[in-house]
């Protein structure tokens, strides 16, 4: 109803501009550009701004500040900008300006943009007001900066400025995004020091700080605070808890908290259904229950990514690969915006179900789509022939993976590396170890543990001492010939003065 009203005083002002006297130009096109500035409507404003300097039509301050508004409120930090640097030409900006554009600047999360408009603020010998204080905290929340957010507020008491509930509520967002319940609990006491009483938001951001972490009994017992001092829990809050059960796989807690949500008499949103199905994914329940949930799901709402991925990734796990094949054309059906997580999720099931054919069906599916693979992909593609023992097709592929500009990283060259060791190549799985030097990979305790379990402890010692010594200039088949013929490293042992540890 109000944006309507806004958009017919456009309307209205638009119309009745030819009629006004000269002189009431100015507050006439105020006027019109504050129904633009309330509406988002950044470039509209900028057309009459523009159209009262070719008509030579007076702006003022309150001209300019509108223009910015507007701009600020449609996200358009850019353009907001530059008409506040050309704001300064003719008018110094207030406070009410720099208020504008730095709350722009921290709703959408530019953390160093707002600390120069807040330092702008200050070189002009302009008070930052709690306002100022509460976009910049807001700014360091949605970085997930607990220990800037925490800074700003001890400032703030050396200032004695004494902040308000926007202040620490946004503190405390910082916290809560950052897993530090603590933190949080402090800046709560701090709150009832200055006897502002808490307020459902605050005690969510320490709901979900535990759920952050997993504790959903912590969790569980900070919503029934809230609910004992009269604070009605919203499904933000229950649903924090929900996840925070699905985080370590207890899908019946998950249920009981869902349950309570709905007693509570709010609607269980996509989240709410998607936290119990991260749950059956985390757990490993059977495929009928997470079918069971997310047509409840689809019932209600449009299921997400996440919905899709969870029963995926059950269907994977448990090598039913054909289903989890399904779930992805029906992902693909639905039209959302897909990633590489789910067709990663699968080639991998694939991998350990040694079917390195299926995993290249997935990846050709991947391609079709238009998901570009990554170094995951190709590292699971490697592995999935490696579980064959077709140690030519995983370096093939680790050369592909190059071709495609992802370097690979220990993971990929020991999945190879494992292929030639169980094809008994020990000539390839040196070559690719002189292929990781050169890369710059260093050796990991998993691939040191599989040359140990494949070819003896003293592989182990000549990895280490062909890294520090950079055997270069010695040819695999001398390797060979030295590792065969001796049986130990002991002779290679003798050029190297310290004693090396892994």
């Amino acid at each position: 109803m109000w944006r309507q009203l806004e958009a017919h005083r456009a309307v209205f002002a638009e119309a009745v501009f030819p009629l006004t006297p000269q002189n009431k130009h100015t507050m006439t096109c105020n006027t019109l550009m504050k129904a633009y500035a309330n509406r988002g409507l950044g470039h509209k404003a900028a057309e009459w701004h523009n159209r009262m300097c070719s008509q030579r039509i007076r702006t003022n301050a309150k001209t300019y500040g509108k223009v910015i508004e507007a701009f600020a409120k449609s996200g358009d930090l850019e353009n907001a900008l530059a008409y506040l640097a050309r704001m300064s030409q003719f008018f110094p900006p207030d406070k009410i300006n720099f208020n504008t554009v730095i709350a722009a600047a921290a709703q959408a999360g530019l953390v160093p943009e707002t600390e120069a408009l807040m330092l702008g603020l200050t070189q002009r010998r302009i008070e930052p007001s709690l306002e100022s204080y509460g976009s910049l905290l807001n700014a360091y929340a949605k970085g997930s900066n607990a220990a800037a957010a925490i800074e700003v507020l001890q400032g703030m008491g050396h200032l004695q400025i004494t902040p308000n509930q926007v202040c620490f509520s946004a503190a405390m967002d910082a916290c809560s995004r950052a897993a530090r319940p603590d933190e949080a609990i402090d800046i709560l006491h701090q709150m009832q020091n200055q006897t502002i009483a808490p307020d459902v938001v605050a005690l969510s951001s320490i709901v979900n700080a535990f759920s952050q972490l997993g504790k959903a009994a912590d969790a569980a017992k900070w919503l029934e605070q809230a609910e004992n001092v009269g604070l009605s829990p919203n499904i933000i809050t229950y649903n924090c808890i929900i996840h925070a059960c699905a985080r370590v796989g207890h899908p019946k807690k998950a249920i009981k908290w869902f349950e309570r949500l709905r007693a509570a008499q709010l609607r269980p949103d996509v989240s709410s259904y998607c936290g119990i199905l991260d749950a059956f994914a985390k757990k490993g329940r059977p495929l009928a229950d997470a079918q069971h949930w997310f047509n409840r799901l689809a019932a209600q709402h449009m299921p997400d990514l996440g919905a899709f991925v969870s029963v995926i990734f059950i269907c994977a796990r448990s090598g039913r690969l054909w289903e989890a094949s399904e779930w992805l054309r029906r992902m693909r059906e639905s039209g959302l915006q897909l990633d590489s997580g789910p067709y990663n999720g699968v080639i991998a099931a694939a991998a350990q179900a040694r079917e390195p054919d299926w995993a290249l069906r997935c990846l050709q599916d991947m391609l079709e789509t238009s998901v570009q693979p990554n170094i995951m992909t190709h590292t699971n593609i490697i592995n999935a022939f490696a579980k064959v023992s077709q140690h030519q097709a995983a370096i093939e592929w680790l050369d592909v993976m190059e071709d495609a500009h992802h370097s690979p990283n220990v993971l990929s060259f020991t999945c190879a590396i494992e292929a030639c060791l169980w094809a008994t190549e020990w000539g390839e799985a040196l070559r690719l170890l002189q292929r990781m030097q050169q890369r710059g990979v260093p050796a990991d305790s998993v691939l040191i543990r599989k040359l140990n379990r494949q070819m003896g402890s003293e592989a182990q010692t000549f990895v280490l001492v062909a890294w520090q010594m950079w055997y270069q200039k010695f040819t695999d088949i001398w390797c060979l010939f030295v590792w065969k013929r001796f049986g130990n490293t002991s002779y290679i042992n003798r050029g190297v003065n310290k004693k090396l540890s892994y």
